[in-house]
């Protein structure tokens, strides 16, 4: 028994190097750890990038000068910019906006700010008074603050203040401030600024057309505001939307199935002709199968492959 005690340490050496080694050769074995958080790593969610203007050799060269090289792709407004981090994504808005180019993009998803309501209670002289509490809306940086921090802070200058979450209301399209274009918001917009009461180009606060005068779409050039649900750039852009949203969704095909058929929905099938039914024939009366000719002599000609059973 002792001289096996220092025999057991090699067999089991032995059966780890052999296993070691079918390690290496299989060629399906499992890959390093490092390799696995490489596979493992998500990639980032950009958001496009959309410019205004049709000539694409414009952006591209200032974005070649600085080693970027993003996808372009055209659309119906213009050139649409797609990065694949948010690294290029972050210069390639700084030159855009260092070269005046019209675009504008979406929030960067997971970095949506937090936005809080400050109310301010207004003392009222009577209950007829029409003066109202004064609402602030406050954006914070993602993560910065929490709303029960926040709500601690009962007083700013010595004043009373109360703290709510922003809730935006729901709408049927997100329309820009700015530019009174769809689809997107302000924040992210860093096209040319249009006026919502004679559609040109210049902000509405600085407008010098009487308020009493007819307003002007600047989408559709018709004289309603920009805000109005019946304008048909509105409608149409709803409704492009919504065929976007249901395209590939799994059961978009169920309302073109064809309907199920039973006994009443059956089509009536066309009458045929009927043909009577007829006496087999006698034995003696019916052709005989044909049989293959057997012959002797070859010959480099074509020979028919059946021959009649009738001697000759």
């Amino acid at each position: 028994m002792g001289q096996d005690a220092p025999k057991r340490p090699r067999k089991q050496a032995g059966a780890s190097n052999h296993t070691e080694r079918l390690l290496q050769s299989n060629p399906f074995s499992a890959l390093p750890e490092e390799a696995d958080v490489d596979l493992v790593e998500k990639r980032e969610k950009v958001p496009p990038l959309f410019t205004s203007t049709k000539e694409l050799a414009l952006p591209r060269n200032e974005l070649a000068k600085n080693q970027i090289h993003p996808l372009f792709k055209l659309c119906s407004t213009g050139i649409t910019i797609l990065c694949s981090t948010l690294v290029d994504y972050n210069a390639v808005g700084t030159i855009l906006q260092l070269n005046r180019f019209e675009f504008y993009t979406h929030d960067v998803p997971g970095r949506k700010p937090l936005k809080m309501v400050i109310r301010v209670p207004i003392a009222r002289r009577d209950e007829t008074s029409a003066f109202r509490d004064q609402l602030y809306l406050v954006p914070f940086d993602k993560d910065s603050t929490s709303v029960a921090v926040l709500r601690q802070i009962r007083a700013l200058f010595n004043i009373v203040i109360q703290w709510e979450q922003y809730r935006p209301r729901h709408r049927d399209v997100t329309q820009c401030t700015n530019c009174l274009a769809f689809g997107h918001g302000t924040n992210n917009c860093h096209m040319k600024a249009r006026c919502c009461k004679c559609a040109g180009a210049h902000n509405t606060t600085a407008c010098k057309k009487e308020e009493e005068a007819e307003p002007k779409c600047v989408n559709c050039h018709s004289n309603h505001l920009d805000s109005d649900r019946r304008c048909p750039k509105r409608v149409a852009f709803i409704q492009i939307r919504q065929q976007a949203s249901t395209r590939n969704q799994p059961g978009r095909h169920r309302n073109n199935r064809a309907p199920l058929v039973n006994k009443d929905t059956f089509p009536v099938l066309p009458a045929r002709r009927m043909v009577p039914n007829l006496a087999p024939l006698p034995l003696n009366q019916r052709p005989s199968p044909p049989t293959r000719c057997k012959s002797n002599n070859r010959s480099s000609g074509p020979q028919p492959p059946f021959c009649s059973a009738s001697p000759h």
